[in-house]
């Protein structure tokens, strides 16, 4: 059941939105068509403070859609029955001009009360072409989906060159970790009787820095790329077992 309200984003929403009302982690999100109301109020006031009104849409069985047409909002509304619109990162971080996330990988032993850790090594993953909110790309996803992966070592290396002046990387991890937590215990809070038992669960949770390396909580992930990590962490999975089932922690920080 925890994968679920997890990996499912409409879930997650709804355990954010019920816990915390506003949660400056995350970007603006509205269930549609539930929300429909509340959303075009706000596309109308980005729109008369000439902020770019750029959303991204999930629909159930097709990619994400990203545009900035309030009339396209509305047919895909009509057309489907749930969908989610979510403000989208106009100003990534880029890495090559090309729009980068990270996805980090959490272990959990319980979440009633929360016991589990982020693990210290993650998947940094670019899109194909260079990032570019032109409306000729916006349904282009080797634009605005990321696909390549990078070498997480390599990646951290430039990324504390390019930005000591600014941050340590290890000051975003932490910050990373304070918001998976809280995402966490929004779940806790609203799935009480939730139990464990001998369960365990690894899952991946999937983050964006935006041009001010300030960390955007994207989604959890019920089937994260742990062989893509195994090679940059040879580790891991000894590591993860130790924790999970032995209660040892190696290699990650604890929530």
């Amino acid at each position: 059941m925890i994968i679920h309200l997890l990996a499912s984003k409409r879930e997650l929403i709804q355990s954010i939105h019920k816990a915390f009302g506003y949660w400056q982690n995350i970007e603006d999100t509205y269930l549609l068509p539930k929300q429909l109301n509340a959303f075009v109020g706000e596309y109308y006031v980005q729109q008369q403070k000439g902020i770019a009104n750029f959303w991204i849409l999930f629909v159930e069985r097709v990619n994400p859609i990203v545009t900035n047409n309030l009339d396209m909002i509305l047919r895909a509304v009509e057309l489907d029955k749930e969908i989610i619109a979510q403000k989208y990162i106009e100003h990534p971080l880029l890495y090559n001009k090309r729009k980068i996330d990270f996805q980090f990988i959490v272990l959990l032993r319980g979440i009633n009360p929360l016991q589990g850790s982020v693990y210290n090594v993650c998947i940094p993953r670019i899109t194909v072409n260079p990032f570019s909110l032109d409306n000729r790309t916006l349904f282009d996803s080797a634009t605005h989906c990321t696909k390549e992966v990078l070498d997480y070592k390599e990646y951290i290396k430039l990324f504390e060159g390019e930005h000591k002046d600014a941050v340590s990387w290890s000051n975003i991890f932490a910050d990373i970790v304070n918001i998976v937590r809280e995402a966490l215990r929004g779940v806790e809070v609203q799935y009480k009787d939730i139990q464990f038992g001998r369960s365990r669960v690894i899952m991946g949770v999937n983050v964006m820095l935006d041009e001010k390396l300030v960390p955007r909580l994207l989604g959890f992930d019920a089937e994260p790329d742990l062989v893509g990590l195994s090679q940059m962490a040879p580790d891991f999975y000894n590591d993860a077992f130790e924790y999970l089932f032995a209660e040892t922690n190696k290699n990650s920080y604890l929530l």
